[in-house]
């Protein structure tokens, strides 16, 4: 293990990036090239692709006197090169800049193939379900949370810890832990059991319904890091009720709120559009219409029942009114199934477990609807944009930052985080935002008969 520490530079930034919706976290730095001891020669020879990083920063670092500072980025290198150059000052640099990624990479480079040639794919080439056979026996129907993580046991980790035993620093590399808040909804045998090629990436988002519902991504913590599964934060912009919280959510933790204030912000941009504005709700399943019927068909012969809250056509609502902004349809495809399917309903018989399971496909697709019509109505008034706050490592991607200035306070949802340091020098956090309230809750002041404008210019003394 090499402590990178002493070769950082002034003017040579840190820089950690992470995502809800990217492929990976990535982090790059660049380090003054100096001749490491024990090998005799320059850190761009003892630095490798592959190598475990640590990456741990703080703005008040006395506040962890005698403990870790808290870890930022735990990852590999994938990229590490060597420049030299002459400086303005006739001065000859070297740097070394290494760069890479969380351990998203390994959701990233891990691909899922089926060739003679390698050991256990030819086995798996002549059977129906390849996946079943090269990494085990998977159900007829799962829950989507016991699906991720049986992924996460039998191919994740096994690969990991085969990386553990060939790693001369054993401690470097950990397995990878979970925390799967999505209770329902199961992913069928039909989805992932003939899935033929791609990365273990696209596998899990080609069958957890990652985007429209769900999310993801990498979270590094004190003890490892975890892949975190949930249904999406979303809050309601009146109730502030989250709205994943209702059939297909039991259990799972509501996002963090991290306070910050005009003391904190240097730079803030924020804006609303009507890009995104729906107002016809379209949710569609390849597998139920291959296994029991069209999917059109089968939702016309229960059109009576569907509810006000899953709306094909919404005309009434204000921020979607057709009127106003024009038909304009949204459409996504579900994966996943009722919890209460016992099978996909490839070959099954006519009868009552087959009228059952048809029913709660229809269902599904109900609730998925619901589900998308509730956090997508209100897009038009929704705020996006960024901000750079000084430095904060309690500012994560997935948590709500609440920025209050004057007497106003607003919520943003961090979609990505960047964490800047520069050594002997300063350290910024920049967010990358979505849903922001700061619309309505001006509207909401205004009801109040209190004018937003003064409300956000009150100096408040500590």
């Amino acid at each position: 293990m090499v402590d990178l520490t002493p070769y950082l530079s002034d003017s040579l930034p840190v820089r950690v990036r992470k995502s809800v919706h990217e492929d990976a976290g990535a982090f790059s730095f660049q380090i003054a090239d100096q001749i490491d001891k024990d090998v005799l020669d320059t850190l761009y020879s003892v630095i490798e692709p592959m190598d475990v990083i640590e990456i741990r920063m703080a703005h008040d670092a006395y506040v962890y006197a005698g403990l870790d500072l808290p870890i930022m980025m735990r990852g590999f290198v994938s990229s590490v090169r060597r420049t030299q150059a002459m400086g303005h000052e006739g001065k000859p640099k070297r740097i070394v800049s290494v760069s890479g990624h969380d351990y998203g990479k390994i959701l990233q480079r891990y691909q899922v193939f089926y060739l003679p040639s390698v050991p256990g794919d030819a086995m798996a080439m002549i059977t129906s379900f390849p996946f079943f056979t090269k990494f085990g026996d998977f159900a007829n129907v799962k829950e989507a949370g016991a699906f991720v993580q049986a992924v996460v046991d039998q191919v994740i980790n096994p690969y990991l810890s085969a990386m553990i035993s060939t790693s001369p620093n054993v401690a470097a590399v950990k397995t990878l832990s979970t925390d799967i808040q999505v209770s329902g909804g199961v992913v069928s045998p039909y989805g992932f059991g003939t899935f033929t090629q791609g990365t273990l990436l696209q596998l899990f988002r080609q069958n957890c319904d990652v985007g429209s519902w769900n999310e993801l991504f990498i979270e590094d913590r004190a003890d490892g890091p975890y892949l975190v599964y949930r249904p999406n934060p979303a809050l309601d912009i009146v109730s502030g009720v989250w709205l994943m919280q209702g059939a297909a959510v039991s259990g799972a933790s509501a996002p963090s709120v991290i306070e910050i204030d005009d003391t904190d912000v240097l730079f803030y941009d924020v804006g609303r559009s009507d890009a995104n504005v729906a107002n016809v709700f379209w949710v569609d399943s390849h597998r139920y219409a291959l296994n029991y019927d069209f999917t059109t068909k089968a939702l016309a012969s229960v059109a009576p029942s569907v509810s006000a809250t899953a709306p094909v056509a919404e005309t009434s609502y204000g921020n979607v009114n057709p009127a106003l902004y024009g038909w304009s349809k949204l459409e996504e495809i579900t994966n996943q199934g009722h919890l209460d399917e016992t099978d996909n309903g490839n070959g099954t018989a006519a009868g009552a477990s087959r009228n059952s399971n048809n029913g709660y496909g229809i269902d599904w697709l109900n609730t998925r609807r619901a589900q998308l019509y509730a956090q997508n109505k209100d897009n038009v008034i929704f705020e996006s944009g960024s901000m750079r706050v000084k430095g904060n490592e309690q500012i994560r991607a997935g948590l709500y930052v609440a920025y209050t200035h004057g007497n106003l306070r607003s919520l943003h949802y961090a979609e990505a985080v960047d964490h800047e340091f520069i050594p002997f020098g300063n350290y910024f956090t920049s967010i990358s935002f979505a849903r922001g309230t700061g619309f309505s809750d001006r509207i909401k002041q205004n009801d109040q008969m209190q004018s937003p404008y003064y409300a956000e210019n009150v100096v408040v003394n500590p």
